[in-house]
């Protein structure tokens, strides 16, 4: 596989896609957050209107519905959005009031816990930030939050036969690093490459898929 993906009936957790604007200003970058409250489903999606609660949630067999009421040219608008869940991805349509429709394609984000050995002289010490993950129309996107720093991870590529590599950059402290590893189902392991204000070296790390 080229990226991992969620197997589970379940739609909830982070959604994110893009989307041509239907009034040509540009990409729309989109966050859907799905929740449920003793058994019923509900979210919050983020986009160029800010958060906007949604409505009309359902999800039956692998069909999820959904949708937004936003104000669009000083009118009122409901947008419906309906998707398949296939694996990590939604596929589906969107219907914009009577403005329009376009095809619909979420992917699930993924959180994984990894865990990095920091050389400290003689000896060394691990963190374990949370790097998160979507597959996007243009590949896939990311960032790491380290107790509430987050950085983006960039060139992010997935291989067939789980083989992955990312650069993640911290100019605040002039770091750069480079992970190359491999994933075996919820699991991974490599090597990270990184540069350290001129101090260079490797170390390891492991990490885990959280559920």
């Amino acid at each position: 596989m080229t990226f991992a993906t969620l197997q589970a009936r379940d739609p909830v957790g982070t959604w994110r896609w893009d989307n041509e604007d239907l009034q040509k200003q540009g990409v729309v970058q989109n966050v859907l957050v799905l929740t449920r409250d003793r058994g019923i489903l509900t979210g919050v999606c983020s986009g160029t209107a800010g958060e906007i609660p949604v409505s009309a949630v359902s999800f039956e067999g692998d069909k999820l519905t959904w949708s937004i009421d936003v104000e669009m040219r000083g009118r009122p608008v409901t947008t419906v959005f309906s998707g398949k869940l296939v694996g990590g991805e939604l596929l589906g349509q969107v219907i914009v009031g009577t403005l329009g429709e376009y095809s619909w394609r979420a992917g699930r984000e993924q959180e994984w816990r990894f865990h990095v050995k920091i050389p400290d002289g003689d000896e060394a010490y691990v963190i374990s930030p949370m790097f998160h993950f979507s597959k996007l129309k243009g590949g896939v996107v990311g960032h790491v939050n380290n107790d509430g720093d987050v950085f983006p991870i960039k060139n992010i590529v997935f291989r067939d036969g789980g083989t992955f590599s990312f650069d993640v950059d911290v100019p605040v402290i002039s770091l750069k690093s480079k992970f190359r590893g491999q994933i075996q189902g919820d699991t991974a392991k490599g090597i990270v490459e990184y540069d350290y204000g001129g101090d260079t070296g490797e170390t390891d790390f492991t990490a885990e898929r959280v559920p």
